[in-house]
């Protein structure tokens, strides 16, 4: 593998990156008004040029570290689609790779299996230009997936659970094959001066409860490379299970400079100590695998093979008020009918005004906001879902 010198990638890999200008915030529940020192920018351009002179102002106004979930963008710099979202879809599209499990006897096979499938959840923001809505304090995202040779069904339910710092709670389950993966720790974004860096915090949860297994699983942090066009996984991660001895230890490397090829992994897996399999190629195409000791390399899974789910939308009288679909109607209304960005940013403003009005109204009653459906679990270390359907 062609490993780079490049010392912007040097970081991503090691992590070591210094984040300047860091704010502590309790977990708070208010849309904060922006300071000053945050960036406004002219909506009105509508020429490419204008755009992209109104995006490096928005850049040049940063400093390293930023947190860019603090950053005002302007309209026509806006995906109309929430980040609430992309858990559901990407966790969901392949959640029959897990459905397989209850399956497979053996542990080390489980391992692998929950492996295959947590590769197959790895994804990269292919808009470079735009970014998506930051959700709101308590809206949430519904999604059923159905799958061609199976007859269950995954089910998906997010939520904002906290505006600052910004947490959702994500679950992805089959009841009745007892099955469910979660997500409900901090992700931060910030400003590295060359590119964006995406940092999830916390573990990615998969349960067995057929066999009383939970995996957790590190996540790489994504670089989004402004300035060259694409964005990627950089770094590492390490998958656990608390039945056996198994891990997983994967690297994720950044593209080089000059030649070589975009998601590009190596991966080692361990009974205890003992390295005993080897993995390498693209976490978005073929990935193979070998006895640790021999170079006998097979495929162990293959992106373009993998045939996704069925994403099939609520009926519309039980689509949540909370949900993103209905939080940002307008946003997304405006979008796609191309009413350009100064009526993007004005719906915008007015969901954000809105949640303004709300927090106030909490602290004049002094009432506390709470989650609807997930509560924070006993150990205090993470957040389940309320009532499973």
């Amino acid at each position: 593998m062609s490993n780079n010198n490049n010392e912007e990638d040097k970081m991503d890999i090691d992590g070591e990156e210094v984040i300047e200008d860091e704010v502590n915030e309790d977990v708070g529940e208010t849309v904060p008004q922006q300071e000053d020192t945050t960036t406004t920018t002219q909506t009105t351009q509508t020429t490419e040029g204008g755009e992209d002179s109104s995006m490096l102002n928005i850049l040049k106004s940063l400093k390293v570290g930023a947190d860019l979930s603090k950053v005002t963008i302007p309209g026509g710099y806006i995906l109309p689609k929430s980040t609430l979202t992309f858990f559901a879809e990407n966790c969901s599209v392949h959640f029959d790779l897990l459905l397989a499990c209850n399956g497979m006897n053996d542990p080390l096979q489980r391992m692998l299996q929950v492996y295959r499938y947590f590769l197959s959840t790895r994804w990269v923001p292919k808009e470079m230009r735009k970014k998506p809505l930051n959700p709101v304090l308590g809206e949430t995202y519904e999604l059923a997936t159905h799958f061609k040779d199976e007859k269950h069904v995954a089910t998906c339910l997010s939520e904002q659970i906290s505006h600052h710092p910004p947490i959702t709670s994500s679950i992805v389950y089959n009841v009745a094959l007892g099955i469910q993966v979660s997500y409900n720790s901090p992700v931060k974004a910030s400003f590295m001066g060359t590119y964006l860096r995406i940092s999830p915090e916390g573990h990615f949860v998969v349960t067995l409860d057929k066999f009383k297994e939970v995996y957790s699983i590190t996540l790489p942090p994504m670089a989004l490379r402004i300035f060259r066009g694409f964005a990627e996984l950089a770094g590492q991660s390490i998958m656990t299970c608390d039945k056996s001895d198994y891990s997983i230890k994967t690297s994720f490397f950044p593209k080089p400079l000059l030649f070589g090829n975009y998601n590009v992994i190596e991966a080692t897996m361990y009974n205890g100590k003992e390295k005993i399999m080897k993995f390498k190629g693209q976490w978005d195409g073929e990935v193979r695998s070998s006895p640790y000791k021999k170079d006998k390399y097979e495929t162990f899974v293959e992106r373009s093979k993998l045939v996704p789910g069925t994403f099939v939308p609520l009926p519309a009288e039980k689509v949540l008020p909370t949900d993103s679909t209905i939080v940002w109607r307008g946003v997304i209304e405006a979008a796609q009918t191309q009413a350009g960005a100064k009526a993007i940013t004005k719906e915008k403003t007015k969901v954000e005004e809105e949640q303004r009005r709300l927090a106030q109204e909490r602290r004049d009653k002094a009432v506390d906001w709470l989650p609807a459906h997930f509560i924070q679990s006993k150990d205090g270390n993470g957040w389940q879902l309320k009532q499973f359907k």
